[in-house]
């Protein structure tokens, strides 16, 4: 790795993902050697793991040597562990989860892209891909209401964008490249979000500071195995019931975080 300031930091997040990161890890380092050698732009990948239990940190050096490991003692969650890790000067943070692939090529307009962005562009999502090629319908798009809730919607977005970079409301942060002017404004994600809907969380309090949030079809990842597609078991959907009952009271009215409690209430005491 080099001395001197990357152009951006890559944080890449594993909890129990010694597979994910076989599978990821070499494509990623294929991507960010063809940046270096083609435009010199330069990324330093950290391997951020939430305290597992396994040898991520063996495994991650086998695929690249000179990676860098941050190891988190316990899961305090997917945005504490971020949050720990994206210690940087780079411009630009990304931040990813390990179940991705990079395609030949998927990241070739990544120093472009940035360059051309709008000053006020605080989060950019990639397109984001499902193994088949088809847009990954939870990669973004209008941030959940209540409406769009009961309408098993969610505020996703499954849909080919119209532009090559187009404002939405909020991007997963299965991967999303942050401007780190932007992190330290938002103070990075909130830590009480354990896991899901704190980069919708990020989004909005972004956006409230004045920033923009946008994707690109221009860079391309695939998402391999996200979690809507893996079945979650009975302790994830008690996280996410957590996650989105905090995010509405934050975000929304009291009327729809009061149904939205009561709606997780009813929930429990099928999945207890």
């Amino acid at each position: 790795m080099h001395s001197d300031t990357p152009d951006l930091t890559w944080v890449l997040v594993t909890h129990r993902s010694v597979d994910d990161l076989r599978e990821f890890l070499p494509t990623l380092r294929r991507a960010v050697e063809d940046l270096a050698a083609s435009c010199a732009f330069r990324v330093r990948v950290i391997v951020a793991d939430a305290g597992s239990p396994d040898d991520t940190p063996r495994v991650a050096r086998e695929v690249w040597p000179d990676v860098d490991i941050h190891i988190e003692p316990d899961n305090r969650g997917y945005g504490a562990t971020v949050n720990a890790a994206a210690v940087t000067t780079s411009p630009w943070l990304a931040i990813s989860n390990a179940d991705l692939t990079i395609p030949d090529g998927g990241l070739r307009e990544l120093p472009s892209v940035l360059a051309s962005l709008d000053r006020r562009v605080g989060i950019l999502g990639p397109a984001m891909l499902d193994p088949t090629g088809a847009p990954d319908a939870w990669a973004g798009g209008r941030a959940p209401t209540l409406w769009s809730l009961l309408a098993r919607r969610d505020g996703r977005a499954p849909r080919h964008m119209a532009a090559d970079v187009e404002t939405v409301e909020w991007v997963t942060g299965a991967c999303m490249f942050v401007r780190s002017e932007a992190w330290r404004a938002a103070g990075g994600f909130d830590e009480e979000y354990f896991l899901y809907y704190e980069d919708v969380d990020l989004a909005l309090r972004l956006r409230s500071l004045g920033w923009r949030i946008a994707r690109t079809s221009c860079l391309e990842v695939i998402h391999r195995a996200p979690h809507h597609r893996r079945g979650a078991s009975i302790r994830l959907q008690r996280v996410i019931r957590a996650s989105r009952e905090r995010f509405f009271r934050q975000h929304r009215p009291a009327y729809q975080s009061g149904v939205v409690a009561a709606l997780g209430r009813l929930r429990a005491l099928v999945d207890p």
